[in-house]
């Protein structure tokens, strides 16, 4: 699930450049991106695929590694290495590559289960899992910060802080580290949380509901994650967060695509999606995409709005 996509600042494209859209093979989209040239990149069930001609057309990234399964995360950095993870005999592997998915290098860790790859402003890779981990040589190596917890996401909020959401372990909780890692602290605040976002310094939680662990909805923090209230959408399960043009902050959830104009004080539907929609991002004209759990790949072009391929 992606949190750092492109700027906000963006104008539209020229009319003739609006091309048809398909969605990639594979059915499920687990997560999509996009590297600093603009080429498109899907996680699926049946591997990863590039798009070079803005989602028309698509091909397979993973098929020479035979890796055999769904790729379940991607995280694409600022200098354009890919990372992805997928499951083989129930334990999370990775693969890196340095060429825009042409090659593959298997990178080891001791994590057996991954949830989210994460860029921090220094450069260094953060996997998100069964624990947390971090490595500042693009994965070669890996320093454990926190284990023996299922964590679904990380965030820097500054140079030096860390926050993580401890999710399905009872009860569920917000921990944060002043010293990037080193020490942790817990905030008391009570939530499984699926992804953080930062906007117009707000940090945003959303979360995962379930009968088992309840919990759920949008929570925020204006002191940077050490305290936490609730923001909405009380009973839904939250995907990811993104942001369009015009300053609305939108959220997927089990129940479509939520957005908000006021900082979290309301939310508003947006019908039409049709399936849950996993992971957002922005091309470089502004325009808003969503995977979805159909496998459906999805373009707004008026700022979320309406959505369609």
């Amino acid at each position: 699930m992606i949190l750092t996509f492109c700027t906000e600042d963006s104008t539209n494209p020229p009319e003739e450049e609006l091309n048809d859209i398909t969605n990639p093979p594979g059915g499920y989209i687990n997560e999509i991106g996009i590297n600093s040239h603009g080429d498109f990149f899907a996680a699926t069930h049946e591997g990863l695929f590039i798009s070079t001609d803005r989602g028309s057309t698509w091909w397979s990234k993973t098929e020479l590694v035979d890796i055999g399964t769904s790729v379940t995360e991607i995280k694409i950095t600022s200098d354009d290495y890919i990372f992805i993870s997928y499951i083989k005999s129930g334990i999370s592997n990775i693969l890196r590559s340095s060429d825009n998915g042409n090659t593959w290098i298997s990178l080891t860790s001791t994590m057996t289960l991954i949830h989210q790859f994460e860029e921090d402003l220094y450069g260094n890779i953060y996997v998100a899992g069964n624990g947390l981990h971090k490595s500042s040589d693009k994965g070669n190596t890996w320093e454990v910060l926190y284990s023996d917890s299922h964590i679904f996401d990380v965030f820097f909020p500054d140079t030096n802080s860390i926050i993580i959401g401890i999710s399905f372990d009872f009860p569920g909780q917000i921990l944060y580290s002043s010293d990037r890692g080193i020490t942790w602290d817990s905030t008391g605040y009570q939530i499984h949380v699926a992804s953080f976002y930062s906007h117009n310094s707000i940090l945003f939680a959303g979360g995962v509901s379930s009968n088992i662990y309840g919990g759920g909805g949008i929570h925020k923090s204006t002191d940077g994650g050490m305290s936490w209230n609730p923001s909405g959408l009380s009973s839904a399960s939250t995907t990811q967060f993104i942001l369009n043009n015009i300053n609305q902050l939108f959220i997927g959830t089990g129940y479509g695509v939520f957005y908000t104009s006021n900082f979290g004080k309301t939310w508003k539907l947006i019908v039409g999606i049709g399936s849950v929609p996993i992971s957002f991002m922005k091309d470089e004209y502004g325009y808003l995409y969503t995977g979805t759990t159909n496998g459906s790949f999805l373009r707004s072009t008026d700022n979320g709005m309406t959505w369609h391929n």
